[in-house]
């Protein structure tokens, strides 16, 4: 029984040979994320919870404490935040007691 070295098109089969592609490609740096990698758990629900009371305080400073928890509220849930009730009044009342802006 012979080994066949050539396949039907008449080019040698080279079995133990790394195909040309691999042979031209470089190796990929390696990937690393230091920035990102520190932070705790939660650290984007954080911030959009910052970024939500601090448009709200700019608004609705002085206002109705009910009125500014709604607000909260909605706002939160319209950013992917789901809102927790005591936190919401806690900063409500904060930004109740604050001086209206003109």
């Amino acid at each position: 029984m012979s080994f066949q070295t050539r396949c039907k098109g008449g080019l040698p089969l080279n079995l133990f040979q790394r195909p040309l592609y691999r042979q031209s490609m470089e190796p990929s740096l390696a990937v690393t994320f230091p920035a990102t990698s520190h932070r705790t758990q939660g650290w984007q629900v954080a911030a959009r919870v910052q970024y939500v009371i601090a448009q709200v305080a700019m608004s609705f400073a002085g206002y109705p404490q009910d009125e500014i928890a709604q607000v909260l509220m909605q706002r939160m849930r319209g950013i992917g935040v789901p809102p927790n009730e005591r936190d919401v009044q806690r900063f409500a009342q904060s930004i109740a007691a604050l001086k209206k802006t003109s």
